[in-house]
């Protein structure tokens, strides 16, 4: 097996006396001027294809030792992989890679999956190129909304020309132009319990639907057929997703284990109605694409199976769009809950 230096390995000088290596959240600035000129021989060495053994007598010609090797492994400095620069999808190969993570079992992963997207508007757009850019096999979509002229200032994939046109279709067009080996499936209805339990085979729903009702039907779904489902929005200029529901996870909780998130109570006030009816809330590319941002991380953190990772599992996830504050609301999972509670649906 060969090996060859990754192209998101980075080494410099910080100063006549610290180094640098690697770049982003794996940067570490050291002052063993030893350690980094065998970490900078080494990768330097591996600029072309070697086999181990080439590694190895390198290593001891010029005295680096194991850790130098074993840390430029576990960074992926030096990897046995090779990324194809024309390949469609080799910039995100290098993101998975800065990552930690396996590309070729990342992208078999997307590439096999079908995702469902709830909602056609702002989210609904960023998810589904997203899906598409990735090179998810199958993206199914459902709104009954058609394009307005208000929804051109964040709903990036429809133009003046789509106003009056069904959300749904538009996407499916543009998605269309990006691949042609992406199955789109649209629905121009509204959500309900026949249209959802009709759908097969779904590996990940998410729910970005303004209608409230969407959510318990969605979620209730998930827990029946153990597919992840994740809830991504915003909060005026608060950018939100979670929680992330992953079936598989056994102390995971779904979406109604605390409806406590979503402000409903019993209580009737006509006053309180009046203003709810009368609340409309902003929606820009800010607040959208920091919403997308997040999800798109989670999405990936999924398909690797890097579990820990994932920061809105049992937790809501905020990011004020003004100073970039996060916020965060830990959830625990119901054991009683009606939808994901013990073995509810076994």
């Amino acid at each position: 097996m060969k090996y060859k230096t990754t192209n998101h390995t980075y080494l410099d000088f910080f100063n006549n006396d610290e180094f640098v290596i690697g770049i982003g959240s794996i940067q570490k600035i050291v002052s063993d001027e030893i350690f980094f000129q065998g970490m900078l021989d080494l990768c330097h060495f591996c600029i072309s294809e070697k086999e181990l053994y080439e590694i190895r007598d390198f290593m001891k010609k010029n005295n680096i030792s194991e850790e130098v090797l074993s840390i430029a492994l576990t960074n992926n400095f030096i990897a046995h992989y090779h990324i194809d620069f024309q390949d469609q999808y080799s910039r995100n190969h290098l993101y998975y890679s800065v990552l930690g993570y396996d590309i070729e079992k990342v992208q078999d992963k997307i590439s096999n999956s079908h995702i469902l997207v709830i909602g056609a508007g702002g989210i609904g757009n960023i998810v589904s190129y997203f899906s598409s850019v990735i090179g998810v096999k199958k993206i199914t979509v459902i709104d009954d909304d058609i394009v307005e002229r208000s929804n051109l200032n964040r709903q990036f994939l429809f133009r003046e020309k789509d106003v009056h046109s069904y959300k749904v279709d538009v996407i499916k067009r543009e998605l269309s132009k990006l691949r042609n080996d992406c199955d789109i499936f649209v629905i121009k209805e509204k959500l309900d319990k026949k249209i959802i339990y009709d759908l097969d085979n779904i590996d990940l729903v998410i729910c970005s639907a303004d209608d409230d009702y969407c959510v318990e039907l969605i979620n209730e779904y998930c827990c029946i057929k153990k597919i992840p489902l994740i809830n991504v929005g915003y909060l005026n200029d608060i950018s939100v997703i979670g929680p992330f529901y992953i079936p598989k996870l056994p102390n995971s909780c779904c979406l109604c284990c605390d409806k406590s998130i979503y402000l409903e109570n019993n209580i009737k006030n006509e006053k309180v109605n009046d203003l709810k009816a009368n609340m409309k809330a902003p929606s820009t590319v800010v607040n959208n694409f920091f919403s997308g941002a997040m999800l798109g991380s989670e999405m990936i953190k999924l398909f690797a199976e890097d579990y820990d990772a994932i920061t809105s599992l049992n937790a809501v996830i905020g990011i004020h769009n003004k100073d970039f504050q996060l916020e965060k609301i830990d959830l625990v999972k119901n054991k009683n809950c009606q939808f994901c509670g013990g073995d509810v649906y076994e």
